[in-house]
Parts: structure tokens; C-alpha cells; sequence
């Protein structure tokens, strides 16, 4: 007899981010799993429903920053200086200022975290002790792993919920399902993978929500990253300014730009089980 398929466990009351101070944290031991584009798309989102967000990149790679600008502040540890713990972890303290402003202001902050520096924000989170503070602040933490149809990337989510769940133990966990390259649920299930997703992941998501990110038609979406425009500027922008800046023809940039909208359509409802969004925000 086959087993059940294990059900996502729901939270029973989402997190109001209008009203309260945000932390959310996008992580994955292992690259190319849609971090950025999951960190673009959280940011854009609460811009849609009128929510700014204060962003940090903790990455060598500042695909972030290339889209979203001077607002995402760069925090990068000294690798190479292990025997100077501080160089390792003072880079972080304008985090931590920045989860003191949200408290203060009701604000947002978003940490998009590289793939090497997981550890390395752990240990600063676990010797800092934030979550004593953000209990204290009254500031909620999230931390959010998505994950693509691969068995590094679904080992490197389970690793990294352990690890951020242990360094901030009072957080909201999120699993992100990256449809990219096709469902969980097409997997074989004698496979690598499939063995994966039914013996390990569902006891590593217990107690998480897990949402969908749907793949964006026709890979769209390589087209505008290209040309370094985020969702919202693209949406803001004439048709032919975006054939411009796509280089495409008009009705092509125009369908294109449809495949955007029906993205952000799709993660507003999914995030919406998680976070408390304004209605028709996106």
C-alpha cells in the first residue's frame, strides 16, 4: 500500500505585515533554486500594496541589488579573516539596526542570504541573540527556503530550515515550491529525488507552510532580468518602452508583460497564506 501523501501544515493565523514590524529571511545552502526572484518578488509585492521594504544582500553575486538598486545594502563578511571573528560578523550590525527601525516604525526587512553564507549568518544570529530582541521588539521573524526540482536543492532546503529554525527558533518557517522545471509531483517516486521527498522532506517541514511559485510562461521573466527590470517597473511602463528595453516587438513585449502580471497574480494568493496583503494588491 502506498503511503498518503504528507499535507502541508497550514499556520492558523498569518502575519499582519501592514501592522507589524517584519523580518523575512530567503535562504539556500544551494544556488539556482529562484532566491532572488523569490526576494524580487516578496519586495515588489509589499510595494504593490503600498509596503516598502528595507533590503539586505548577504551575497558575493548582487543580482538583487542589480534589480532592485542602491536600496538593497550589500553585507558582506571577510571570508578570508577567520582568525578575526569580529570581520566575520560585524558586517551584520546594520541588520540588526535595521530590525530596531522596523520595531520602532512597523517597517519590513528582507535578507537575501548567498548560498555560502548561511552558516555564517547563523552563528551571527545565535551569538547576537536576535530573536531575544525581536521577541522583545515585538518583531516577527520568517524565514523563507525555496527550492527547484533537484536533489541538491531540496537537501540544501532541508539543511537550511534546520539551521535558521535552530539560529532563530521563534521564526515562521516557509518552504517555497520553485515550479521552474516542473512540479514535486511529477518526481518519480523511485528516484533520487523522489525517495527524498517522501522519506526526508516531509519530517524536515514540520510545523512550516509550504506555498507554490508557479513558472512563468515562455521564460519571460529571462528577458526583463536581463535588461534589469524588476516586476514593477516593467508593469509601469509603456508597451513600447518595454519593447524598447527588452528589445522585442510591441505585441510580443505585450504578452510577454501578460505572463508577468499572471505571476504576481498567482504569488500575491499564495503568499497570502502566509502574510496578511491587502486585497487586489497585486
Amino acid at each position: 500500500m502506498s503511503k498518503p501523501k504528507p499535507q502541508a501544515v497550514a499556520l492558523v493565523q498569518p502575519i499582519a505585515l501592514v501592522q507589524a514590524p517584519l523580518v523575512v529571511f530567503v535562504a539556500n545552502l544551494r544556488g539556482g533554486t529562484g532566491k532572488t526572484t523569490t526576494s524580487l518578488t516578496f519586495a515588489d509585492l509589499m510595494a504593490l500594496n503600498g509596503v516598502e521594504v528595507a533590503a539586505f544582500q548577504v551575497d558575493e553575486q548582487p543580482q538583487l541589488q542589480t534589480l532592485l538598486g542602491r536600496k538593497v545594502v550589500s553585507l558582506l563578511p571577510q571570508l578570508g579573516a577567520a582568525s578575526q571573528p569580529r570581520a566575520l560578523t560585524s558586517p551584520f550590525a546594520p541588520l540588526y539596526k535595521a530590525c530596531q527601525l522596523a520595531a520602532a516604525d512597523g517597517g519590513v526587512v528582507l535578507v537575501d542570504v548567498g548560498a555560502n553564507m548561511i552558516s555564517l549568518i547563523a552563528r551571527w544570529l545565535r551569538d547576537v541573540e536576535l530573536q531575544e530582541d525581536l521577541d522583545a521588539w515585538g518583531v516577527r521573524a520568517v524565514v523563507l527556503v525555496p527550492a527547484v526540482r533537484e536533489t541538491a536543492a531540496v537537501e540544501g532546503a532541508i539543511e537550511t530550515l534546520a539551521t535558521l529554525r535552530a539560529a532563530l527558533p521563534g521564526a515562521v518557517p516557509v518552504f517555497l515550491e520553485n515550479q521552474r522545471d516542473d512540479g514535486f509531483d511529477t518526481v518519480k517516486s523511485n528516484s533520487e529525488l523522489g525517495r527524498l521527498l517522501r522519506d526526508q522532506l516531509p519530517a524536515a517541514l514540520e510545523g512550516c507552510a509550504r506555498l507554490t511559485m508557479p513558472a512563468i510562461e515562455g521564460e519571460a521573466w529571462a528577458s526583463f532580468e536581463a535588461a534589469g527590470l524588476r516586476f514593477i517597473k516593467a508593469l509601469a511602463m509603456s508597451p513600447a518602452d518595454v519593447a524598447a528595453s527588452i528589445q522585442e516587438d510591441v505585441a510580443d513585449a505585450k504578452i510577454m508583460r501578460s505572463y508577468l502580471v499572471r505571476y504576481l497574480r498567482a504569488m500575491h494568493a499564495e503568499f497570502q497564506k502566509v502574510f496578511l496583503l491587502p486585497e487586489g494588491g497585486a
